[in-house]
C-alpha cells in the first residue's frame, strides 16, 4: 500500500487537475461531518452507491456524469497514476 485512501485521491485530483483540457469550471467538497443538508443532497444523486468517502464525481449541467467512489480508489493505491485516468474521463 502506498497510502491511505485519502492521500491517494488527494495527488490523484491533484494530478487530473493539472492537465491543460478537459478540467472542471468548478471544483466543490463536502465533508460528511460538516455539512448535512449538502451530503444529504450529494448522496441524493448516488442513492444506487453506499456512501463512499472519499469519491468523485464530475458533473455536467447539474448532472453527475460519472462516479468514482472510494472502493475504486482504494484499489488504485498501488497504481496512483490510474486515478488521474479515472478522473479525466469524468471530465470527457
Amino acid at each position: 500500500m502506498s497510502g491511505t485512501t485519502a492521500d491517494v485521491a488527494r495527488s490523484g485530483a491533484r494530478i487530473a487537475l493539472a492537465g491543460d483540457s478537459g478540467c472542471p469550471h468548478r471544483l466543490l467538497t463536502v465533508f460528511a461531518e460538516q455539512d448535512c443538508e449538502a451530503l444529504a443532497r450529494m448522496r441524493g444523486y448516488f442513492a444506487h452507491s453506499p456512501p463512499s468517502e472519499p469519491s468523485f464525481a464530475p458533473f455536467k449541467d447539474g448532472e453527475p456524469v460519472h462516479f468514482l467512489p472510494r472502493q475504486i480508489i482504494e484499489r488504485r493505491d498501488a497504481d496512483a497514476a490510474r486515478v488521474p485516468a479515472d478522473l479525466r474521463s469524468g471530465f470527457d
